[in-house]
């Protein structure tokens, strides 16, 4: 008889909580060290251009709060912001890091299911490292339109494929396994106007760890099983190439 995962029987949310309640202790470390300094300088530009102050902004999967106390700063007293996460613990840390700041809101909250809140009511749309983790895409950047005001604009980074070779598909197929979802760049940018946004600029920028980066990813075990399968469905994992979609779009009506 097959070995049963501990974790078949759970539902996406539980699994993902589960997760995050064991990484949520080490995320900020891992994510700098993947990163490095000035990685997490340009993803942290990215996210934050273009706000000022007064805006209503949503940091969709903020996990720890990474990105929350610039959106916070950029925004000023008169703007607010919610921060919105499928992980109590990730939520947590991130009412530590923002423990001087009044102008944000933390809501526990699983979005593969959309967006609980009301039409047209941010005015910015953020999200980093999430898309990537919900089996529908489609669902999530219509939600996201729906929740924009006329005029407002998205900012994500969303980790996926260069293209669509065979190691890849491998590698999509054994990420499911562990509730990943990458998907091939061109599709993720399909996706976006599917949901009816005007892309303003997208671009695929390639995974470049640092060293200490790439450490992480070793010890990391889903990436260790993802290549293991790959390599069993006889593809080199060099061949996958993962890396980020960085995309701007705008709510247009």
């Amino acid at each position: 008889m097959p070995e049963t995962s501990p974790d078949a029987d759970r539902t996406y949310s539980e699994r993902k909580r589960r997760l995050y309640a064991r990484y949520a202790p080490t995320y900020d470390e891992d994510q700098a060290l993947w990163l490095g300094e000035e990685g997490q300088n340009r993803l942290l530009a990215f996210l934050t251009q273009g706000l000022a102050p007064g805006m209503r902004v949503l940091d969709a999967g903020c996990g720890t709060g990474l990105h929350l106390r610039a959106i916070s700063e950029a925004i000023g007293r008169d703007g607010a912001c919610v921060g919105m996460d499928i992980s109590p613990e990730m939520l947590a840390l991130a009412r530590r890091r923002l423990i001087f700041a009044k102008n944000f809101a933390l809501r526990v909250c699983d979005l593969s299911h959309g967006i609980p809140l009301e039409d047209a009511c941010f005015d910015v749309v953020v999200t980093a490292g999430l898309v990537d983790q919900l089996p529908d895409a489609d669902l999530f950047f219509t939600e996201v339109r729906r929740v924009l005001r006329p005029g407002g604009f998205l900012a994500a980074t969303v980790a996926c494929y260069e293209g669509d070779s065979p190691a890849e598909r491998a590698h999509a197929e054994a990420s499911k396994e562990h509730d990943l979802y990458y998907r091939p760049y061109q599709e993720v940018v399909s996706s976006v106007r599917r949901a009816g946004l005007t892309l303003e600029s997208a671009e695929f920028a390639p995974s470049e760890p640092t060293p200490l980066g790439a450490e992480v990813e070793r010890r990391f075990e889903p990436f260790i099983d993802m290549a293991q399968k790959v390599r069993a469905r006889g593809f080199d994992p060099q061949a996958v190439r993962l890396g980020s979609a960085m995309i701007r779009a705008q709510r247009e009506g």
